[in-house]
Parts: C-alpha cells; structure tokens; sequence
C-alpha cells in the first residue's frame, strides 16, 4: 500500500474588511498554482486578503514563489495584502532566506 499524498486545504473566511485565506498542509510545486490562482482572483475582485500560514506544516519554493509574487503585487498595485508570521517552520525558512523584510507581516490572531 503506497502512502496518502500530503494534504492541502485552503478555506477562505469573509472577516469585516477582508478575506482571510488560510492554507493548511503543504505549500508544494504541486499545490502552489492553485494558491496563486485564488489569490489572483481576490485581487482582481480587490479584496483585502490576510495569507494565513500559521497551520502550514511545509513550503518549497513554488509555494514561496506565490506568496512572495503576491506581496510584490500588492505592493505595485496597492492591493491590502498581508500575511501572518506562519508556522514554525515556514518562519524558519523565511529568516533563513532574510525575506521577513519583502513580506507584510501581521500577527493571525483572528
């Protein structure tokens, strides 16, 4: 018996100003378009959208790539665009690579 795929889930919750997108699981090459399309979609529409990686147990570089071209968007289109800080080791991964500084940054609570 071959093992289950990692998992992947994206919910999206309607708050009072914004749309808090939280992705769960793995953020790979094989899930990455679908974030990006979705997060394409909601700045088409303009809404204000919270990146929650607080429950994100894996990034590769595809995922980073979608969240660093959608703080670059928000940032030429001033488009409300933010992230949370994320889990361990997607904060590990983004002092490691010293991207804290490209990312709008807010703490998840909600």
């Amino acid at each position: 018996m071959s093992p289950e795929p990692p998992t992947f889930d994206v919910t999206e919750l309607r708050e009072n100003t914004r749309v808090r997108v939280r992705v769960r699981g793995e953020l790979d090459r094989a899930t990455a378009d679908a974030l990006g399309d979705r997060l394409r979609s909601l700045r088409e529409c303009h809404d204000a959208v919270l990146l929650d990686l607080d429950e994100l147990d894996f990034i590769d570089a595809s995922g980073l790539h979608v969240v660093l071209c959608a703080a670059r968007d928000a940032a030429n289109d001033d488009w409300p665009f933010t992230v949370t800080r994320g889990s361990t080791r997607v904060r590990r991964l983004f002092a490691m690579l010293d991207i804290d500084e490209q990312l709008p940054v807010e703490d998840g609570a909600p």
